[in-house]
């Protein structure tokens, strides 16, 4: 069945104020940024909702959410498989858009144990710059969190990549 609300909610989460002098990249930094007992980001997928833990799944989908920044915001259609790392938000999209129309189609991986409804209810039609500001709030909120830990290009390899994409998903989205 085709579903047509998506949404993510940043919520706010707390930041642990500590940097780690041994973190070199973005994800080993977000783990450490961001306490277990914080508030996760939740994603509305039609009627059901799924929280992505910003220390435990943002920081190991990061990359993906990079890429498909890149190549969404680069081109008015296209489509473009993104395969989701992390073991609590674990799965397999198929994102196509043209203009302003996207449609994602999912097969959720078991280890996700994604509910009948989930699977059920595995192809989204929406809004593609609501989309792409959505997962840039998100972005935005781990990079405040990491600032405040004190974590910048100077210890960080990647740290560039996370600004560069919050534009992308900025632009893409107006």
């Amino acid at each position: 069945m085709t579903i047509t609300t998506f949404r993510i909610d940043p919520m706010r989460p707390q930041s642990t104020g500590f940097c780690d002098p041994e973190d070199t990249l973005l994800s080993e930094a977000i783990y450490t940024a961001f306490p277990d007992e914080t508030e996760d980001a939740v994603m509305t997928w039609g009627e059901e909702k799924i929280r992505l833990s910003y220390r435990y799944d943002i920081a190991y989908i990061l990359h993906e959410i990079f890429e498909m920044a890149e190549v969404m915001t680069g081109s008015g259609e296209g489509q473009l498989e993104v395969c989701w790392p992390s073991n609590s938000f674990a799965g397999q999209w198929f994102i196509q858009w043209h203009d302003d129309a996207l449609s994602i189609s999912t097969e959720w991986r078991e280890e996700f144990c994604a509910s009948q409804y989930l699977i059920d209810n595995n192809h989204l039609e929406t809004s593609k710059k609501a989309y792409l500001g959505d997962w840039g709030k998100v972005l935005r909120t781990a990079l405040s969190g990491l600032t405040e830990c004190g974590y910048s290009a100077e210890n960080l390899t990647d740290f560039d990549a996370l600004p560069r994409a919050i534009n992308m998903l900025s632009t893409g989205s107006e």
